[in-house]
């Protein structure tokens, strides 16, 4: 194994030895933090796939929370750190068009891999807008299938539709955070969405979401927010 765990040859030759350590070391790891930003080679897809041919369960086995901010790589890794112990996890991606489309398969893989086990989840983007929809929908059907997801941050990534908000609310039974952005709304729309959170008042306990403003049209912000416009959530008990 190489001294920085980079550019692992398929043909290395790893000793029992070298397991036995590794396996010592890896059952204690909880947290990991990815930032291709800050690396000057990405993670070693050789080393990846030589460890789960060794550990088909996961290469981390009692890991409960990853950080992947990804810019550049691709989104091959995460697959890799999803064992049955994870609860937490932040997805924070570039906007190039080619790591969209990777995030959507991703966002797919990961809703039938781990389905119900994710309490947090984060998720932030610079897409371009033309594949917004696509990415969306992705982001929806992995929503959807964490039933038990208790607090949910759209950090940098912009609802644009209602129906996103809907469909996930209906899901979400145990939902008690929400903090997101919403482009482009009308206030009947932002109604809506209130309505849809206002849904959940068995369980929702935290609502923020950051409005973002047109520059064109007077039907749509900036408007004044007046009491009746937040009533739906204001119902809440």
């Amino acid at each position: 194994m190489t001294d920085s765990g980079l550019n692992l040859r398929p043909d290395s030759v790893l000793t029992e030895r070298s397991w036995d350590l590794f396996r010592s070391h890896a059952a204690r790891v909880q947290s990991l933090t990815y930032d291709d930003v800050k690396l000057n080679d990405g993670i070693s897809g050789g080393l990846i796939i030589r460890t789960l041919v060794v550990h088909p369960w996961g290469i981390l086995p009692n890991l409960r929370a990853v950080h992947w901010h990804i810019c550049e790589s691709e989104l091959s890794h995460p697959l890799a750190f999803c064992p049955p112990s994870l609860e937490r996890m932040v997805l924070h991606l570039g906007g190039d068009d080619s790591l969209t489309e990777s995030a959507r398969r991703l966002l797919y893989s990961l809703s039938s891999s781990l389905p119900n086990r994710i309490k947090y989840f984060e998720f932030g983007t610079s897409s371009s807008s033309t594949q917004d929809a696509d990415l969306a929908t992705a982001l929806t059907a992995f929503l959807t299938s964490q039933s038990g997801l208790q607090e949910l941050r759209l950090a940098d990534y912009e609802i644009r539709d209602p129906v996103v908000v809907a469909t996930v609310c209906q899901a979400l039974t145990h939902l008690h955070t929400v903090s997101a952005n919403v482009h482009n709304v009308t206030k009947e729309v932002f109604r809506v969405i209130l309505g849809e959170l206002a849904g959940r008042g068995g369980s929702l306990r935290c609502v923020w979401l950051g409005l973002t403003s047109p520059n064109v049209s007077p039907n749509l912000w900036p408007e004044t927010i007046r009491l009746a416009d937040i009533e739906p959530i204001l119902q809440l008990t």
